[in-house]
């Protein structure tokens, strides 16, 4: 009697094995291996290597100060038109993403003005874009973009938002010491007031520093 329970549990463990075996493969649990998975892995790590390339995996930010080096204000102050009115540039530039083989930008550049004795001060925000791409690391870069200006100090009856614009050209020497990169970059800045008279054409020359992680 016990060798008869004895094959009888035998034959249900057995059985059991079987089952769970075919669930297992059905449900696909089943381990995967070969020539055939490890090109499976490979494929799908190129293809996230690839993402990350497409998106802009690289993250730069570029801080700079400069001068305006000639500037010419138009019915933007006391008198018109008012020759050497800008003063010092300094801002921030942001590596957001890229498109169609451009780099697309973020900057905030702040504006310093002496118009006959009437001080302004301007914050410009805008969408620039660049090329080369930064990761290429080519030195020359060439840059275009346009956006807002919000005045944190204005002459009196004079718009105190702005339509800005930019062209600019220069040169960056990335990761000179480690992450750590210098740039110098050379351009036109103008403005049209939105409210009221006035538009500001200037050339500026900065150079700051360009951190890359």
């Amino acid at each position: 009697m016990s060798i008869l329970i004895a094959r009888a549990a035998s034959s249900l463990i057995f059985l059991c094995f079987i089952i769970l075996n075919i669930s297992s493969y059905a449900l696909g649990d089943q381990p995967v291996v070969g020539k055939k998975a490890a090109q499976k892995y490979f494929a799908e790590d190129a293809e996230r290597v690839s993402k990350a390339s497409s998106s802009g995996g690289e993250n730069v930010l570029m801080l700079h100060i400069g001068q305006y080096t000639d500037s010419q204000a138009y019915n933007w102050g006391p008198t018109s038109p008012i020759g050497g009115g800008g003063q010092a540039n300094y801002g921030v530039t942001y590596l957001v993403d890229q498109w169609h083989g451009l780099d697309t930008n973020f900057r905030a550049d702040f504006s310093e003005y002496s118009l006959a004795g009437n001080r302004a001060v301007k914050l410009s925000i805008e969408p620039i874009l660049t090329f080369p791409r930064a990761e290429t690391r080519f030195p020359l870069y060439f840059g275009i973009g346009a956006g807002g200006g919000i005045f944190l100090q204005q002459i009196n009856s004079k718009s105190n938002i702005s339509f800005d614009y930019e062209l600019v050209m220069g040169l960056r020497f990335m990761e000179l010491s480690n992450l750590l990169g210098l740039f110098v970059e050379y351009g036109m800045k103008n403005h049209i007031l939105l409210l009221s008279e006035g538009q500001f054409n200037g050339t500026a020359l900065t150079g700051g520093l360009i951190f890359t992680f």
